[in-house]
């Protein structure tokens, strides 16, 4: 449903903003939020689910898991990589947007068509592409690939500034993310035991994740003013020639 209906909401938001003020747009959007938490409330959680879950003693299961598990390493990595180039990309596609589009309408028109793109570009992928990918190669190849595609782009807009490549790089990111990195590390996470599997998940993608993003944002707001913005693509270059060779390092 969300999908869908962000491929939706981007075709229509050009259309929508011929109509309505921004205001109004705001105020449609605040109070689909508002409305949210009543779905919450129609899913029952089992209670039995959660208290095992508490009773399974989270905290320590965890860190054994770490410190014994090479694999749970290998997946903390890439998500902790995979924030750095999404808030220094995003952070630095949105700059560009705004520079280059001063009307709000237009802004918000280009970016629900771009948002729409992406998302119909992901849908086609992963139905044609996703299963041949994993199926085909390896999953360090799958990565290696990838993340070829971030040091080229990365590299490119350290020595060349462009508009349209810093939007190729934010659709080359949104896509492939999607297309092999998301689906690599869903791969690595099936090979834990049923039990522990979803709780592993848990403290990657709502711990490791955003406590990664939250480092990277404090980084972007110390350094966006006292330095020129080509150095986040060449930090970003830096750290993604140390993945690779973690990559290449743990191929086996």
């Amino acid at each position: 449903i969300s999908f869908f209906g962000g491929i939706l909401a981007g075709l229509f938001t050009k259309l929508l903003l011929g109509y309505i003020s921004m205001k109004s747009a705001f105020i449609m959007c605040g109070a689909a939020h508002l409305l949210l938490p009543l779905v919450t409330l129609l899913h029952v959680e089992s209670p039995q689910e959660r208290e095992s879950f508490f009773r399974a003693g989270f905290a320590d299961m965890a860190m054994r898991q770490i410190s014994g598990s090479r694999l749970l390493k290998i997946i903390m990595l890439i998500f902790v990589f995979s924030s750095f180039v999404r808030y220094i990309v995003g952070f630095q596609y949105g700059t560009a947007v705004a520079a280059r589009f001063t009307d709000e309408k237009s802004l918000a028109g280009f970016i629900g068509l771009f948002d729409s793109a992406v998302k119909i570009s992901i849908f086609i992928s992963q139905i044609l592409a996703a299963k041949k990918l994993l199926k085909n190669f390896s999953l360090s190849a799958n990565l290696l690939f990838y993340q070829s595609g971030i040091i080229g782009l990365s590299l490119i807009l350290f020595f060349m500034k462009s508009f349209w490549v810093m939007i190729a790089f934010q659709f080359y990111f949104q896509l492939f993310v999607k297309l092999i990195e998301q689906n690599v590390a869903n791969t690595l996470f099936n090979v834990f035991a049923r039990d522990i599997k979803n709780q592993m998940k848990f403290m990657v993608e709502g711990m490791v994740f955003p406590l990664t993003s939250i480092f990277v944002g404090i980084f972007i707001a110390c350094f966006k003013n006292s330095i020129e913005p080509r150095y986040f693509f060449l930090f970003l270059f830096i750290i993604k020639n140390s993945y690779v060779t973690m990559i290449c390092a743990h191929s086996n």
